[in-house]
């Protein structure tokens, strides 16, 4: 299970325009609206997606970087 207890990611000192930042709030910003498009949590959302991702990683091979 994830847990986002107590994690806040405006509380870190990213770097203004940082691409890293900028990614990850929007990131955060989707896994949100999916959680409520979905009638569910952002912890349990972070959980199916990450199934999820780890499935289609084993699908593919389970490898790093696939091969054109």
């Amino acid at each position: 299970m994830i847990n986002l207890s107590g994690t806040n990611l405006n509380s870190f000192s990213w770097p203004e325009g940082c691409s890293a930042r900028i990614a990850m709030h929007k990131i955060t910003q989707d896994v949100r609206e999916y959680a409520a498009k979905q009638g569910i949590g952002v912890e349990v959302a972070m959980e199916v997606g990450m199934k999820k991702k780890a499935e289609e990683f084993k699908d593919k091979g389970s490898e790093i970087y696939l091969k054109s």
